[in-house]
């Protein structure tokens, strides 16, 4: 999460990341503090990035648009395999 933090990721899967969002700062977002990052797309999808609270591992959860549900689901295949590389 910190080199995440650090170095934020420009793009997913070819879609340009047009902002970034760390829960860490309450200032701007208004909630309270909470150790997730989220990437909004420029396509309208969305990946959110948080360690697990019980296991030592990382999640990711994507939103993701298509004009069917086909679409959509390749669309979050190709950010899970977008995301694999930040992990590794």
């Amino acid at each position: 999460m910190a080199d995440l933090r650090k170095d934020a990721p420009k793009e997913f899967a070819g879609h340009k990341v047009v902002r970034a969002t760390d829960y860490e700062d309450t200032a701007s977002t208004g909630l309270p503090k909470a150790n997730v990052l989220r990437y909004d797309l420029e396509d309208g999808a969305v990946v959110i990035v948080r360690p697990s609270g019980t296991e030592p591992k990382i999640k990711t959860y994507f939103t993701t648009k298509g004009n069917d549900l086909a679409e959509a689901q390749a669309e979050k295949d190709a950010l899970t395999e977008a995301v694999k590389p930040l992990f590794a």
